[in-house]
C-alpha cells in the first residue's frame, strides 16, 4: 500500500496525468473499435491512414496503406492499460476462475492506487455495478470509481 495520500496538489497533477494518457487512449481505441466493426460490419477493407503531428516545430505527416500502423499500438495499449487500471483500482483477474478479485498487494510500495486519493481500494461488486450498463467500461470506472467519489467532475476527453 503507498505510505501516504497524495497532497491536494499531487492529486491535481496524477489526475491530469490519468485524464491525458490513460482515459484520452481509452477514448481513441473506443473509436477506433467502433470504426473497424463499422467496416468489418459492411465487408470493407480496413480504410489508409495519415497521421499528422502539428506543433511550434515543423509538421510532420506519416501515411500508410492501412490503418494498422496506427490503430494496432493504440489498442495494443489500451489493453494494457485495462490490466493497469484493474490494480490502481485494487483488482486482478484470477486466470483460475476467469473473475476479478482483489489484488494481494501492490508490485511496488510507491505504486499509484486509489488508495493514493483517500479512498478505498474498490470490491468486485462495486467494480460491477459502475460498469455493468456501458461499453466504455474502463472510462466509466475511472468517472464513477474515482472522479465522482472524489466530487470531481467528469473530465472531457480527447478525442471527444
Amino acid at each position: 500500500m503507498p505510505s501516504r495520500t497524495l497532497s491536494a496538489k499531487e492529486q491535481e497533477e496524477e489526475l491530469a496525468s490519468i485524464v491525458q494518457v490513460t482515459l484520452d487512449n481509452f477514448s481513441m481505441a473506443w473509436r477506433i473499435a467502433e470504426m473497424l466493426m463499422t467496416y468489418s460490419a459492411a465487408r470493407l477493407p480496413p480504410p489508409s491512414a495519415t497521421v499528422l503531428f502539428r506543433g511550434a516545430g515543423p509538421p510532420a505527416r506519416v501515411s500508410g496503406e492501412n490503418c494498422g500502423f496506427f490503430t494496432t499500438p493504440v489498442i495494443n495499449m489500451a489493453a494494457l492499460d485495462c490490466r493497469r487500471s484493474l490494480e490502481f483500482f485494487g483488482l486482478t483477474c484470477d486466470h483460475q476462475t476467469n473473475q476479478l478479485r482483489p489484488i494481494r498487494s501492490r508490485r511496488n510500495p510507491d505504486d499509484l492506487g486509489i488508495e493514493s486519493f483517500g479512498l478505498q481500494q474498490v470490491s468486485r461488486a462495486q467494480f460491477i455495478a459502475a460498469v455493468s450498463t456501458v461499453s466504455k467500461l474502463m472510462i466509466e470506472a475511472y468517472f464513477a470509481l474515482l472522479f465522482d467519489a472524489l466530487g470531481r467532475s467528469r473530465p472531457i476527453l480527447n478525442p471527444s
